[in-house]
């Protein structure tokens, strides 16, 4: 009886850690999220006091989130974090870069930029980086897919994972790839790779349907607009030398995704939720108390 009491209690506790985790966790991605779109605004617009900071808070709850993701064991789980960290990183570079060194081609009324004078010899070094950076994103998303598919043979299990690779870090690498392509100046394969990034996000969503689902999301108009945004910061520099009324349209597409995703907690929290315990492929890796733990708490909180 002593040891079955014990058992249950060392259960109830893990259980309480484990929902402890995974509440903090979704909570990481969440910030890390709306910091990182408020960071870019604040980019588009040249003002580093926002975007510096911003953007370095976002690298810290997105790099935590991706290191707890890691505890899953499950790489159509963690490999979409660890891609985003590390894209987020070299986009944090990137951004120092620009507003440390480089002067834009129309100056913004407020003229805050480049903050340590201009250095285009400096910034062009290390922009060099930054490309290398970029393009290792989708390198290790397609070798984390043959890995994949090597391990995987006939199981159902495993071809489910691979297509969640696929889809659920297949934007994020091909989004990657379009600031490679951008920071070299391509213009038309940094447009394909945006295209191919909006159909990503779309083949994302479909999967997140067919398998939790039957409806898209907020969060999922979030990343679209985001995407949006991003293009027309392209258009901004590769095409229209910086003119500020395209600026001002990147910045306030960037601002309406911030705003939409403010608002979308609920479907952020229960997307990751179903994601990650409900029913998935490899959920079983996750501790036993952490599902019934997060059911436990829901019941209550409903009859509350």
């Amino acid at each position: 009886m002593a040891n079955q009491h014990g058992s249950d209690v060392h259960h109830s506790i893990s259980g309480q850690l484990a929902v402890i985790m995974y509440r903090r966790l979704t909570v990481m991605k969440y910030i890390g999220e709306l910091l990182w779109i408020l960071s870019e605004a604040g980019w588009i617009l040249l003002i580093p006091q926002v975007c510096i900071p911003a953007s370095f808070l976002a690298f810290v709850f997105i790099f935590a989130a991706a290191a707890l993701d890691c505890l899953t064991g499950r790489m159509e789980v963690w490999i979409p974090s660890a891609l985003q960290a590390l894209w987020l990183f070299w986009n944090f570079v990137w951004m120092l870069d620009e507003v440390f060194w480089d002067e834009p081609d129309q100056q913004t009324p407020w003229a805050l930029t480049p903050m340590l004078g201009k250095d285009e010899k400096l910034y062009k070094a290390v922009q060099e980086y930054c490309k290398i950076g970029f393009f290792l994103a989708p390198v290790l998303w397609m070798a984390a897919i043959l890995l994949r598919l090597a391990q995987s043979g006939h199981e159902a299990r495993s071809k489910s994972s691979v297509q969640e690779l696929i889809c659920h870090a297949g934007y994020i690498a091909m989004w990657s790839s379009t600031d490679g392509f951008w920071a070299c100046g391509y213009f038309w394969p940094a447009t394909v790779t945006s295209v191919v990034t909006l159909i990503m996000i779309a083949a994302s969503t479909v999967d997140d349907c067919s398998r939790m689902t039957d409806h898209m999301d907020r969060t999922d108009v979030v990343w679209m607009l985001w995407t949006l945004s991003n293009y027309t910061w392209i258009l901004l520099e590769l095409s229209f030398k910086d003119w500020l009324p395209c600026r001002y349209l990147a910045t306030m597409i960037c601002l309406q995704s911030l705003a939409l995703l403010a608002v979308s907690w609920p479907q952020f929290r229960l997307r990751e939720e179903e994601e990650d315990v409900n029913g998935e492929p490899g959920s079983a890796q996750w501790p036993d108390e952490l599902a019934a733990s997060l059911r436990k708490a829901d019941s209550l909180l409903h009859v509350g």
